[in-house]
């Protein structure tokens, strides 16, 4: 082999020992790590709303909290699956989910206290949003994505002006009733 050969082979080697290491990296700890950060945020996400029906602003034996509750721990449950291609699937074909939403949305609309409700629904959407966001930084897929989309997420946030509906929030109810579904609570 001349000189430039080995120097080439070497470069190969190196750039094949770096690729396997950052694999096993993003499929082992890393990936290990946020799931259980994710997990821990959910938690305390949860232990909040516990808080408001130990307070006695929600009773433990209303649809409302058991929905919630069971939104939460299927959530805690299923975090180690749900991964980006999860969440592309269910951001394009969510609309052919079956809408058992509604019926969460029945079941939080019996809240008489509007200010309980509405604490509800963005802890509900915050942990569809931890657990979208578990999904995409524990793949590199999801950093690829990230990298990509983020520049086009914050514009579309900026021309919104911070109104509600638009594509990113219709994504993220999309999930949240794919999650619904999936968690049995509807």
């Amino acid at each position: 082999m001349n000189e430039s050969a080995s120097i080439a082979f070497v470069n190969g080697l190196e750039l094949a020992v770096g690729l396997i290491i950052l694999v096993l990296f993003f499929t082992g700890p890393w990936s290990e790590y946020c799931i259980e950060l994710g997990r821990q945020k959910l938690f305390r996400l949860r232990d909040e709303v516990f808080m408001l029906a130990a307070d006695g602003r929600i009773d433990f034996d209303s649809d409302a909290y058991r929905l919630v509750r069971d939104y939460f721990n299927g959530l805690i449950r299923h975090t180690h699956i749900i991964n980006v291609l999860t969440i592309f699937f269910v951001a394009v074909k969510g609309s052919e989910f079956s809408d058992p939403s509604s019926t969460a949305d029945r079941r939080l609309a019996a809240i008489d206290d509007k200010k309980l409700r509405t604490q509800l629904h963005r802890k509900m959407s915050a942990a569809t949003s931890i657990q979208v966001g578990v999904a995409f930084i524990r793949s590199p897929i999801g950093w690829l994505f990230l990298l990509f989309l983020s520049p086009l997420i914050l514009l579309n946030r900026l021309f919104q002006g911070g109104r509600g509906n638009n594509w990113t929030d219709r994504v993220l109810s999309r999930i949240k009733r794919a999650m619904i579904l999936e968690c049995r609570v509807a």
